[in-house]
């Protein structure tokens, strides 16, 4: 169960309202723990709807670069 004072926690997730990692940590200071959810978009939005996934902050990635990952889209 996640817990306000779990600050330094986050979830990476590309929902419109996810503020970029930077502007996390200029505000809350260093992340100490990184979630990532695993699946299909449709298994995503059933997890992100339960409550224990709803009150985490949630961050995105803006700036990368890499040969392996692509973005994708979440069409809701």
């Amino acid at each position: 169960v996640y817990r306000e004072e779990q600050i330094n926690t986050v979830l990476v997730y590309p929902d419109d309202k996810a503020t970029s990692i930077e502007e996390f940590v200029k505000s809350n200071g260093p992340i100490q723990r990184l979630l990532f959810l695993d699946g299909t978009w449709k298994n995503m939005n059933k997890v992100r709807r339960l409550s224990n996934v709803q009150n985490v902050p949630k961050v995105s990635l803006n700036a990368y670069k890499t040969d392996y990952w692509r973005p994708q889209v979440c069409n809701n």
